[in-house]
């Protein structure tokens, strides 16, 4: 469903978004990738999701965002190091 850009908020990442945030890269990669990479490559991509540890430094070393739409996440950023958009 389409919502209203008004309606997006900009917030700080937390630990506890992790899940959410996983879920929607997942599905952003599985929808929006399919013309340009293989199902396997896509597979690989999906799967280094999973790694939890990595996502809870990244949340905790970067300054990690979020884009959250009546209380779902739609969108996410992070600046590594004040310079690599990651």
């Amino acid at each position: 469903m389409v919502h209203p850009m008004s309606d997006i908020r900009i917030r700080k990442a937390s630990v506890s978004d992790i899940f959410e945030m996983k879920r929607m890269t997942k599905e952003c990669i599985q929808s929006s990738c399919s013309l340009d990479y293989s199902q396997k490559q896509i597979n690989v991509w999906v799967n280094a999701l999973n790694n939890s540890e990595k996502w809870r430094r990244k949340v905790n070393s970067q300054y990690f965002i979020v884009a959250v739409n009546e209380d779902e996440i739609v969108g996410l950023a992070s600046l590594d190091r004040g310079n690599y958009l990651d």
